[in-house]
């Protein structure tokens, strides 16, 4: 039997660039390993990805327990939280919006979710009705007032070094709403 990776190295001009382990100083001046890589693009992409992580289980000394906290230097720890970047990002960008809008004048949160794709269905269309328009405009504010309050939060909890924390900060104002009169004069 042939091994073909030894075929593979005699038929080469050029000799295989090796990975090597250095001990080197990082920019911030720890001693850590190195691992330093030519990476050979003939190669596949699938057997790139093993042979890398060959080397890693080789070479890294917690890899198979690898705690990211523990290994962290950063002064304060970010949050473990049920939040994914979309809707950090849908919340920052209804705050930047509004913050735009405000300084124009008033803000019309559903103007704002409009404009933002909150929820499309929502959006009014020529054919809607004045109810139905009425309606699509209330729920509308209510979600972008929702994403509004969570971005106000996640903003105060930054400053404080807790991050991503959308609970209500005591710095944030609440609107408290007031009760609707009814129909019947009560």
């Amino acid at each position: 039997m042939v091994d073909r990776s030894g075929l593979w190295h005699l038929c080469r001009k050029k000799p295989f660039n090796k990975v090597a382990v250095n001990n080197q100083t990082d920019d911030f001046g720890e001693d850590v390993k190195v691992l330093h890589l030519e990476i050979p693009l003939n190669v596949s992409p699938k057997t790139l990805r093993a042979q890398f992580d060959n080397l890693l289980e080789l070479h890294h000394p917690h890899y198979k327990d690898f705690d990211r906290w523990q290994a962290s230097t950063a002064p304060v720890r970010m949050e473990s939280r049920k939040l994914t970047s979309v809707s950090l990002n849908i919340c920052l960008d209804v705050y930047r919006l509004f913050l735009e809008k405000s300084k124009q004048g008033e803000a019309l949160l559903y103007e704002i979710g409009e404009e933002l794709r909150i929820n499309p269905k929502l959006n009014v269309i020529h054919s809607d009705r004045a109810i139905e328009v009425n309606e699509k405009r209330i729920k509308m504010s209510s979600a972008v007032s929702e994403y509004l309050e969570k971005a106000k939060n996640l903003t105060a909890h930054a400053t404080e070094g807790r991050f991503p924390c959308t609970d209500n900060h005591p710095w944030i104002e609440r609107q408290t709403r007031s009760a609707r009169k009814s129909r019947y004069g009560d």
